[in-house]
């Protein structure tokens, strides 16, 4: 029974102890949730980078498939037909190249910007925490 009055024990503020208790572990909790929607919200933002960019690298090869493929049907020699089919393979190859570089770029940023709000939080919680026994 004594247990129990102390735990109703007003902290000054009109609220009893474990009022305060719950008061404060959920002003912790909202703290956590914003830093997971900033996160989330960094990582959608990346996605969507990431598919605009896909988007426009698929829309400039298909636009260079199809400038090929009139090339190809212009050739009237076979050494021709071989040049434009050779100088459109080492282009798309440096295309291609080149894209896997922005789209690492962009997955870098993701990774960044989305872990450093919950980094944040994490290192604050942690520095505020009981040391360990």
């Amino acid at each position: 029974m004594a247990q129990a009055s102390t735990r109703k024990k007003a902290n000054g503020n009109g609220q009893s102890s474990t009022q305060a208790d719950f008061a404060s572990m959920f002003a912790e909790n909202g703290k956590t949730f914003e830093a997971m929607a900033e996160a989330n919200k960094a990582m959608m933002q990346g996605w969507s980078d990431m598919n605009q960019e896909l988007m426009r690298f698929f829309g400039e090869r298909f636009k260079q498939d199809m400038d090929c493929t009139q090339s190809l049907m212009g050739c009237s020699r076979p050494e021709e037909f071989m040049d434009v089919q050779r100088g459109f393979m080492e282009q798309a190859m440096r295309d291609y190249w080149t894209e896997a570089e922005k789209l690492m770029t962009i997955a870098n940023g993701m990774a960044r910007n989305g872990w450093a709000p919950v980094e944040e939080r994490a290192t604050h919680l942690a520095e505020g925490a009981p040391a360990a026994k």
